[in-house]
């Protein structure tokens, strides 16, 4: 019974140990299962191709990569038990045999196989691994990494060192390799070229130390330690001197860069001698040039001044003789002389303009213009010659007047020269001029269009018309008057004020001139030349007028215009001007500012300016000039109005009458 009691009691042990050897292999099952999917699924996630052979070359795992692999190149379909060779061309078969060889015999194996798809090269780096049961091979593992990038970029490597060692030598650039001693270890044959001393010398025995123009030794090397300092970022071209064989001294710029090895720097040396010389000549020249356009100008400037000023005493009296004397036959002689005079003006205008602007002196003093208001003047001007012709002109404007910031003559003499061409070139009917806004861009404009039913334009002759001294009808056989500039300046300045004009024209229908100018503003249309609340002069006085004028014709046409209106007084100078204001009040100053050619009218109008009851006193800058700079910087300075010589009795009285109030 205890015999049977101690058996059952060990049969029990022996129960409990072998359950728990049970557990523990069932752990270990479990373990290495777990361990075998994790190696599976690492194995078939890879992005490198992973298979494996037994020892009849036949697959025994593989992942999707290989598969896929197998799939592009071969059109194959990978499978278990597959052979190996099915997917090895012929051509590399012979190389792979060797190799897994090799792996069978118990080594690792590494080498390259090239793949061909398309045309395009594909390259594998292939890793053998013996595969080994109770130490004998019983199959061969293997990995493919894709290096097709890495093939390629030592092929570009090499050609871009052959590449680059070609460019080198045959650049026509100067170069030299220095190493950290500054001593030369390469140079090419334009160095040769630019310094005179032998390839051979240099690589051997020079310093860049022996060719740097010694001033400029430490730029040279402050530019290198700056270089060696930020490898990676490139540092802007020097200017220095280098003195060559012979000690002929050159001017260069010198271009660094530190190769990747950190150790040496290679230098680009580009010769700017010649250009440094053409540099001095071109200064040179251009001072003189200037010195050439300022008497060019001071030559206009006078000429403009000598050529309108005796054109008061022709238009001016012979304005006055049409209006004061009754006999036909003097009003006769005084109407050609004043048509004379007038085409002549036209012509001195248009030349001194054309001659501004090829200059390219021309600049822009920009103010608030009332376009309908120059329109108008436009009109007026040409309001005998339409009557002579029996032609009728047409104004239609917005009802709000249109204001631009701008520049008022350029304004005056675009609408005055197409409408002038639309008077000239219209034998009967009529001349329509339209202004609108356009609000619709982002850009506002304001379009105006110049049609009349004149001879018109063929097609093929339209381009002609804004070259310089063309018409359309020219030599001998022309059959209108002018110089053939009007439309050229009329172009030049629409594009200096950033507009366009468009022609749209055929013979006998007409010609319709579209002017598209960009609407500006400043502020609102104020006419500087008012007088405040409190200098209104009287209705019941006489306003005193001060003519500061040294040409005595001009000065006693003014005052012919101005007699029984206003209270006149003349003066010849300046100094007797400044006199004469210091010591009465006066209404409205004119003043001719070219008296003493000029001198001192600016600082004597500042000086005005300055003082207590002139600064709201208008200032009329009676001016010779059309377009040029210089009547701009007197506008500046402080004059409200300005008026051209030669003027009419009508325009001279309506700017007295304008900066009066």
């Amino acid at each position: 019974m205890i015999q049977a009691e101690q058996a059952e009691q060990q049969l029990r042990v022996y129960t409990r140990q072998l359950e728990k050897q049970i557990e523990e292999t069932l752990v270990v099952q479990n373990a290495l299962k777990k361990s075998e999917a994790q190696l599976l699924s690492l194995i078939e996630d890879s992005r490198e191709s992973i298979w494996a052979v037994d020892r009849e070359y036949n697959l025994i795992v593989f992942n999707h990569a290989f598969a896929e692999l197998l799939q592009s190149f071969y059109n194959l379909t990978a499978s278990l038990n597959m052979n190996l060779w099915e997917a090895v061309s012929n051509e590399q078969r012979e190389k792979w045999q060797l190799y897994y060889s090799s792996a069978f015999k118990g080594y690792a194996q590494v080498f390259i196989s090239d793949i061909e798809l398309n045309g395009e090269k594909h390259y594998e780096e292939i890793f053998l691994n013996p595969i080994r049961t109770d130490g004998i091979v019983t199959g061969v593992s293997a990995i493919g990494i894709n290096v097709t990038a890495r093939k390629q970029a030592e092929k570009d490597l090499m050609a871009s060192e052959c590449r680059y060692r070609t460019i080198f030598s045959n650049t026509g650039t100067a170069m030299i390799v220095f190493n950290t001693d500054y001593s030369i270890t390469l140079s090419n044959d334009e160095f040769k070229n630019l310094t005179g001393f032998d390839r051979e010398y240099v690589e051997n025995k020079m310093k860049i130390s022996e060719f740097i123009y010694r001033e400029d030794l430490d730029k040279v090397l402050n530019h290198y330690n700056k270089s060696v300092q930020n490898p990676n970022h490139s540092t802007p071209p020097m200017e220095i001197r280098i003195l060559c064989r012979n000690n002929i001294l050159k001017y260069i710029t010198c271009s660094m860069a530190i190769l990747p090895d950190g150790k040496k720097c290679v230098a680009s040396l580009n010769d700017i001698t010649m250009i440094k010389e053409t540099k001095q000549e071109l200064m040179l020249a251009k001072e003189k040039a200037q010195a050439m356009n300022r008497l060019k100008s001071n030559f206009l400037a006078n000429m403009s001044h000598e050529l309108r000023t005796p054109m008061i005493g022709i238009l001016g009296y012979s304005e006055l003789l049409i209006e004061k004397f009754q006999d036909l036959e003097i009003e006769r002689f005084a109407m050609n002389i004043h048509k004379g005079a007038s085409r002549l003006m036209e012509t001195l205008n248009m030349i001194l303009d054309f001659s501004i602007i090829e200059s390219e002196s021309l600049e822009l003093s920009l103010s608030n213009v009332q376009i309908d208001e120059i329109l108008r003047n436009s009109i007026k001007q040409l309001h005998n010659r339409a009557i002579d012709k029996n032609i009728s002109i047409k104004l239609d404007i917005p009802g709000d007047p249109i204001i631009m910031f701008t520049n008022e003559r350029m304004v005056r003499e675009i609408f005055y020269n197409l409408l002038s061409n639309a008077v000239k070139f219209t034998l009967k009917g009529s001349i329509t001029i339209e202004v609108r806004l356009d609000t619709n861009a982002s850009v506002n404009w304001c379009i105006i269009k110049i049609s009349d039913t004149g001879i018109g334009i063929a097609k093929e002759h339209q381009s002609l018309i804004w070259e310089e001294f063309r018409q359309v009808s020219e030599g001998m056989e022309r059959g209108y008057e002018g110089t053939g500039l009007g439309l050229t300046i009329t172009r030049r300045f629409v594009e200096k004020l950033n507009g366009t004009i468009h022609l749209e024209s055929d013979t006998g229908r007409g010609s319709v001139f579209t002017v598209r100018l960009p609407v500006i503003t400043k502020g609102h249309l104020h006419l500087s030349g008012s007088f405040a609340d409190n200098q209104k002069p009287s209705k019941l006085l006489k306003p005193e007028i001060i003519i500061i004028e040294g040409d005595s014709m001009t000065s006693d046409y003014m005052k012919l215009l101005l007699e029984g209106l206003y209270t006149i007084q003349i003066v010849d100078s300046l100094e007797i001007a400044l006199l004469r204001v210091s010591e009465q009040q006066y209404r409205l100053i004119l003043i001719d500012i070219n008296i003493n050619n000029g001198n001192n009218v600016t600082e004597f109008i500042k000086k005005i300016r300055l003082m207590k009851n002139y600064s709201k006193v208008p200032i009329i800058a009676i001016t010779s000039f059309s377009s040029l700079p210089e009547s701009e910087n007197i506008m500046q300075a402080g004059c409200n109005f300005q008026l051209t010589k030669p003027f009419s009795k009508g325009s001279f009285l309506a700017v007295v009458e304008k900066a009066l109030g």
